[in-house]
């Protein structure tokens, strides 16, 4: 949506199963790659922003069911953008903090005192990843259910809803392109049908109940990510390889073990033939992962790359 998160709380007052609330920060994660914030970070720009991470923690938990649940992240480590939140939160409103697990990931607990303040003992449940644990970005994560409604909020002038244009399976001009993946892939149209889709030089696709949502501004995105337009045909993308990639039963590749799954993700060079050209998708242990291309008769990775390299261990 092109709207202020701080709009959401009172227009779709307890209508989200699910929140995921990811606000601006500090950014102090990301100092191996962005030193520059220490040219401008103080003590008091880490207050202005706690006090627009509560407005909007306060907003998203209006904006849940009760029992629904909500994921709050940062990329910081500073307590005022972290522990000190959620606590405002748990003092104020009716959730409740859940426990994380993350296998095969070190974390830590977060902080229940932080020079002479203390807070909720359950801040402990939430994690705390530390760029010093592997190579990667320092991180915060907490979990909240809600647990109890609340009062509705007075009501106010509502604006008309805004139509969406979604398009089905058989609907032009997204149509011809839905048949290029069906037939490649071999995807059932029985999959395919099961969504709407919106389309500009990307195609998104989005659950049919979307249909039934009142848009009340105009929305950035809808759903995630299918496929890339071409003239004729489509590219998946990886999205698009990982929630389509159980049904497709033609130009797929299924990797042998964890060491080439590995190798694929980190765009490193793979061993594996392929007869024929173009995409295919990538499956490990039946999940889809994303999607290579055949180069000279061997498979590509096309993975997304990232700034760090994937270490990957079996889960116990």
């Amino acid at each position: 949506y092109r709207w202020y998160g701080e709009q959401f709380g009172n227009t779709y007052f307890q209508t989200f199963d699910r929140v995921l609330l990811d606000p601006a920060c500090s950014g102090l994660g990301t100092l191996h790659k962005n030193p520059e914030i220490l040219s401008w970070w103080t003590p008091a720009y880490c207050d202005r922003l706690s006090q627009t991470q509560q407005s909007l923690l306060i907003s998203a938990i209006k904006s849940l069911r009760p029992g629904g649940v909500m994921t709050y992240s940062t990329c910081t480590l500073t307590p005022q953008e972290n522990e000190a939140v959620i606590d405002f939160a748990l003092q104020n409103y009716p959730v409740e903090v859940e426990e994380i697990n993350l296998s095969g990931i070190k974390s830590w607990p977060g902080l229940t005192s932080y020079e002479g303040q203390h807070f909720h003992p359950d801040l402990s449940k939430t994690i705390r990843l530390y760029p010093f644990d592997r190579i990667s970005e320092g991180f915060y994560v907490a979990r909240l259910r809600k647990t109890d409604t609340m009062k509705a909020p007075s009501p106010e002038r509502q604006k008309k809803p805004r139509k969406v244009g979604f398009l089905s399976r058989t609907t032009s001009p997204v149509k011809k392109y839905l048949d290029y993946l069906s037939g490649r892939f071999e995807i059932p149209d029985s999959i395919l049908e099961n969504f709407a889709y919106t389309l500009k030089n990307d195609i998104f696709f989005a659950s049919k109940d979307f249909h039934q949502f009142l848009f009340y501004g105009k929305p950035l995105q809808v759903g995630l990510p299918l496929a890339h337009t071409m003239t004729q045909a489509a590219k998946l993308n990886t999205t698009g390889a990982q929630i389509l990639g159980e049904f497709v039963q033609k130009h797929l590749v299924e990797l042998d073990d964890l060491k080439t799954l590995e190798k694929f993700i980190n765009r490193d060079g793979l061993d594996i033939l392929v007869d024929n050209s173009g995409q295919f998708v990538v499956k490990y242990k039946e999940c889809g992962i994303g999607y290579g291309i055949a180069e000279n008769g061997r498979l590509k990775s096309q993975f997304p790359k990232a700034e760090w390299p994937f270490e990957l261990s079996e889960s116990e």
